[in-house]
């Protein structure tokens, strides 16, 4: 197909890299390719394949497209903002982002967006089709898709797997919400008390619903209709949380894990796919270069060791045995005065 302008929308977080082509094809707009994936500890990389990614699926796919406008958002916004040469009004924030990209394929008028990052969540109020109040939290992963992916790995559990695996709870126990450790804290008990896994998983949907209005909402006006964005609303047990909670249904979007990357599209300015890719190359095969804080030495610190003297075959009249039973780790120890 001839298609006249696209634009490309680049998302880099702290956890994952976004990117998203659209075009406006008989006046809709039209997905017509993105690429999701983790960022890791190459930021510039990860944005360097997932561009590659997007470009190859454009020529797999046939198209032919005359210009591209690009925009750039999410944390890495202004590292990739700059490599690209997108100006101010084209480093589009989270906010901006997330509410543009979710009107191409819900066009309501009033509605709240519940938004699970990786790391923060986001709660945004639209009202006439524009934002009029946002949320942030950034200060705790409770309320955050980090404590459901950080169970999963623990439990050996794929994070695609969680939500069906929330869905069969039968009892899911109430555990603490005020924050992901005591979170944690409260799981770890009910696993020594040899609580079912689906109940677990279900309890951590609904902690991480109820710490998300306590912590990110805190009483704000929630419209009647709600969008949950994110790629945490892929699963299905945190969406039914979310819906008990909030005690009415909500909206998943079809693309709920790119909605930022289309909306930074969307404010995208006149660039080619080409010469992005590479200044995004050139950026990184250059050194990072930053203020150190020195090694750490230590110098007046007492590492204690222990003896070696074990007192093997020793006859011991009366000896004390101390058991230490902790959340994380048991200990146990026998001592006696010789």
């Amino acid at each position: 197909a001839d298609i006249p302008l696209a634009g490309l929308g680049i998302d880099i977080g702290s956890v994952s890299t976004k990117a998203a082509l659209i075009a406006e094809i008989n006046g809709k707009f039209r997905l017509l390719a993105y690429y999701y994936r983790r960022t890791e500890i190459d930021p510039v990389g990860a944005a360097i394949d997932v561009i590659n990614k997007v470009y190859n699926q454009v020529i797999e796919r046939g198209y032919k497209i005359e210009k591209v406008v690009a925009g750039t958002t999410g944390s890495g916004r202004q590292l990739t903002g700059f490599i690209v040469g997108a100006s101010k009004e084209h480093i589009v924030d989270e906010i901006t982002a997330q509410a543009a990209g979710i009107t191409t394929v819900y066009p309501q008028k009033e509605f709240s967006i519940i938004e699970f990052g990786g790391q923060d969540s986001k709660f945004i109020n639209i009202s006439q089709g524009v934002v009029v109040g946002f949320e942030m939290n950034n200060a705790c992963a409770a309320g955050t898709g980090a404590l459901l992916e950080k169970y999963a790995m623990r439990r050996d559990i794929k994070i695609e797997d969680f939500g069906d695996i929330a869905l069969r709870a039968k009892k899911p126990p109430d555990i603490d919400s005020t924050c992901a450790v005591l979170s944690e804290q409260s799981i770890i008990k009910y696993e020594q008390n040899n609580v079912s896994l689906e109940d677990l998983c279900a309890a951590l949907t609904l902690a991480t619903a109820r710490n998300y209005l306590a912590k990110v909402v805190r009483g704000k006006e929630i419209k009647e209709k709600v969008v949950f964005q994110g790629a945490t609303a892929f699963n299905l047990g945190q969406v039914a949380a979310l819906e008990t909670v909030l005690e009415r249904g909500i909206v998943v979007p079809p693309w709920p894990h790119i909605t930022g990357a289309i909306g930074a599209a969307i404010y995208g300015q006149q660039v080619y796919l080409n010469n992005i890719i590479k200044k995004l190359e050139q950026k990184s095969t250059k050194p990072f270069n930053y203020e150190s804080q020195g090694p750490l030495i230590l110098k007046k610190s007492k590492i204690m060791k222990p003896k070696e003297d074990w007192p093997y075959g020793a006859d011991v009249p009366l000896a004390g045995l101390g058991i230490d039973i902790g959340s994380v780790s048991t200990k146990a120890a026998l001592i006696a005065e010789i």
